[in-house]
């Protein structure tokens, strides 16, 4: 191999192995801090899908209260309890009860309408902005619930969350309050950003709550689309989320969270881009820098190994011209004519070329280890 492309090689050898050094150095020391900041991201993400889940939460309870406080009106709970033991007609009842409900009402801002029922669950008297907007026939239902509600003449379906509360006299109960609300403060909790999408989803999974921001208003739909519901993925304590994509094939994370105490569920997800796009730029740039000090690092061994390497070839060089002279004069010594003997300063034989043997009959063997001296011009050996 010419010895320029040993030199070559060995530079390229050099910078190639530092800069692999500085890699793997640099993803030995990374790999558990990429690791854990890939963690905290998905984990602060996670942090985001519990807190909307309270805020669902801390919503429903406010207005579970609301619904308390109304029916816990003792003026109004005890003409209920003389209506239903007979000592009170309805006409009466009504004419006593629907001022005071409308009163009640102007001090809720987001109130639609309250409606009474006796304890046989048949309607008293109602009051609210929506009050005669709503069916004259509506059932009274059970609990804290989210359902779409004809509303107008054009009876267009609108989502109002009602809230019920019985209505107590000495533990004995004599009637209920039914309040609908608009869904305005759920507004702040659905509002998530532009990678991301939420949507509130019953615990058996029949309807949809979802924040239209274009038309700015809620939509109660068929759970179409719900990831979860996609995958087979029911929420259970230890699941902080679950990867899956979406129709257009966008990867993202997805989390599932309980509004505790009510039937149900934040459904929640970010894209995977949106959630680790800082964790990726970190590494890009940790790989940038690496990359760059790896080549600063073979650059200064590059400058470093240039003159030695140089020397060395030079060296390299001069030793294989003297090997050339050192092969051309073997063979003149071995091939000429003329007698040559080499010895040492105390003329002792070192070596004697075929010539020599030839003219003084002298073989190598008797040369080895002797002497040469001059007598008379003569060349003698002892």
């Amino acid at each position: 191999m010419d010895i320029f492309e040993q030199k070559r090689r060995i530079i390229t050898t050099a910078i190639v192995a530092v800069v692999l050094t500085g890699i793997s150095i640099a993803v030995v020391v990374s790999t558990p801090l990429i690791n854990q900041i890939h963690t905290q991201a998905a984990d602060t993400a996670s942090l985001v899908a519990d807190a909307k889940a309270e805020s669902v939460r801390a919503v429903f309870d406010q207005h579970q209260d609301l619904a308390r406080q109304t029916a816990s009106r003792s003026e109004l709970a005890r003409v209920m309890g003389e209506f239903k033991s007979g000592n009170l007609a309805l006409a009466v009842l009504r004419t006593f009860s629907r001022p005071r409900l409308e009163d009640a009402a102007k001090s809720i801002d987001n109130l639609a309408a309250i409606i009474r029922f006796d304890a046989s669950r048949d309607e008293v008297v109602r009051a609210g902005p929506l009050n005669d907007q709503l069916p004259a026939d509506m059932p009274m239902p059970s609990g804290l619930d989210i359902q779409s509600y004809p509303v107008g003449v054009d009876n267009e379906a609108r989502p109002l969350l009602h809230a019920i509360a019985p209505i107590r006299v000495d533990e004995q109960i004599v009637g209920y309050d039914l309040l609908l609300f608009e869904l305005s403060p759920l507004i702040s909790a659905f509002r998530v950003d532009a990678d991301s999408s939420l949507c509130l989803v019953d615990v058996e999974r029949t309807r949809r709550l979802i924040w239209a921001e274009g038309i700015h208003q809620f939509q109660l739909t068929t759970p179409n689309g719900c990831l979860a519901e996609r995958e087979g993925i029911v929420y259970k304590p230890g699941l902080d989320f679950f990867r899956t994509s979406l129709p257009d094939g966008t990867r993202v994370l997805a989390f599932i969270r309980p509004v505790e105490g009510y039937d149900w569920e934040i459904h929640m997800n970010s894209r995977s881009s949106s959630v680790f796009g800082e964790v990726i730029e970190d590494i890009v740039i940790s790989v940038v820098l690496i990359l760059m000090l790896s080549a600063v690092a073979g650059t200064v061994v590059w400058r470093s190994l240039r003159p030695i390497v140089h020397a060395l070839v030079n060296q390299a060089s001069q030793i294989a011209r003297s090997t050339d002279e050192l092969r051309l004069a073997q063979q003149v010594f071995n091939h000429t004519h003329e007698a040559i003997v080499i010895c040492d300063t105390g003329l002792q034989v070192i070596r004697a070329n075929p010539a020599f043997s030839d003219i003084t009959g002298t073989t190598s063997k008797t040369l080895r280890n002797s002497k040469m001296w001059w007598d008379a011009g003569v060349v003698m050996s002892s």
